[in-house]
């Protein structure tokens, strides 16, 4: 009977995983963007290279 507990633990667990993955996927994205916004209002020249990495 523990056995089917045991994985549905190990589901939510990898859901759980899955979407803290999401969540870091989309806040890179938004780091980037703002890179890109500084970028274009020519505030950051010296730190372009680094946005290529």
């Amino acid at each position: 009977p523990g056995l089917g507990r045991g994985r549905d633990v190990v589901e939510r667990e990898r859901a759980r995983e899955r979407e803290r993955e999401r969540e870091r996927e989309r806040e890179r994205e938004r780091e980037r963007e703002r890179e890109r916004e500084r970028e274009r209002e020519g505030k950051v020249q010296g730190l372009e290279g680094k946005d290529r990495v």
